[in-house]
């Protein structure tokens, strides 16, 4: 299986529409099939209001297919602990960091490194 248990994923959800809500999903996946996961972590949604992704009330579990194409799904190091999260605007862009090593750079179309 190409995603294992234990495995933590940074998920975005491509919008179809500009309207659309802008959400991203970061968590460990609980449990894996060839067609889907259950990953258990915090969801994150663009606020138009402040212009940044906030942190969306307490740890859930949410399904998501992996056949599904409008799910970009990232791996974030295992070291890293996932309520410690969240998203920054520095000077050349967002990146989503645990505020220590780990940092990604990402855009609405995927991650960059």
């Amino acid at each position: 299986m190409l995603l294992e248990n234990g495995e933590t994923v940074h998920i975005m959800t491509q919008r179809m529409f500009e309207q659309d809500m802008r959400r991203h999903f970061i968590g460990e996946i609980v449990r894996s099939s060839d067609a889907a996961i259950l990953v258990e972590g915090y969801e994150f949604m663009f606020v138009q209001g402040v212009n940044e992704y906030m942190r969306q009330g307490d740890k859930q579990c949410r399904v998501f297919g992996l056949c599904e194409s409008r799910h970009i799904i990232d791996l974030i190091p295992e070291q890293v602990n996932v309520d410690d999260i969240a998203y920054k605007n520095e000077e050349h862009g967002l990146v989503v960091t645990d505020g220590k090593s780990f940092k990604i750079h990402i855009h609405e179309f995927g991650m960059l490194r």
